[in-house]
């Protein structure tokens, strides 16, 4: 197994763990020509055309897009959208789109707004079979400096639906020490609670 990525940081790891599970993984190492000084750097990812054919569009379209029952999905953090996110929109994570695709097809406009644009247009690819698709430009907060209308839903998404967020020991971040103690001492006791390696098919090294 062959693996490759755009910097070799996640093949590396993941080719680490198909080898403890025994697998022959091996990481693709990058075209010597895109790593020597004076390459010029990719405008998008390489391998991803279709993301300029993503069109952008201002706030204030996006609502009058809204008004004629076009689909709001916002991509930010499920913590960053109960906090604020544009009235109308929806809550969006990759992993769960197709609970939007119904909607999408009836609502024949997908607007996706994000912290970062190049995300908006990688969750706008998912939509563009079953509907006409467009990002937000700037997210969240070209719509605030339009004066747009804005809610907080501390309640939504519920938090069965937050797989995002870490809600055991979830402050360890933020200054809980004993947290953040308690959170590295699961993780060290990790390889205990998996039980015999051999029987779960892992081949752990130092």
């Amino acid at each position: 197994m062959v693996l490759a990525d755009d910097d070799g940081t996640r093949a590396t790891v993941t080719a680490r763990w198909l080898r403890q599970l025994g697998w022959d993984a091996h990481v693709l190492t990058p075209d010597a020509a895109r790593t020597e000084t004076g390459w010029p750097a990719a405008a998008e990812p390489a391998g991803w055309p279709e993301l300029a054919a993503v069109p952008a569009i201002d706030a204030q379209h996006a609502q009058a897009l809204l008004g004629q029952g076009a689909l709001l999905l916002d991509a930010a953090d499920s913590a960053a959208f109960r906090a604020a996110h544009a009235r109308g929109a929806r809550w969006a994570n990759r992993s769960a789109l197709d609970s939007h695709l119904a909607h999408a097809r009836e609502a024949g406009h997908v607007i996706v707004s994000a912290p970062d644009d190049r995300l908006a247009r990688l969750l706008a690819l998912e939509f563009l079979d079953v509907a006409q698709v467009s990002i937000l430009q700037g997210g969240l907060p070209a719509w605030q400096r339009s004066g747009l209308p804005v809610d907080a839903s501390p309640q939504s998404p519920p938090d069965e639906q937050r797989i995002d967020f870490l809600t055991w020991l979830h402050d360890r971040h933020e200054g809980n020490a004993q947290a953040s103690a308690a959170y590295l001492q699961w993780e060290l006791d990790l390889p205990g609670s998996v039980g015999e390696a051999s029987a779960a098919g892992f081949r752990f090294q130092p």
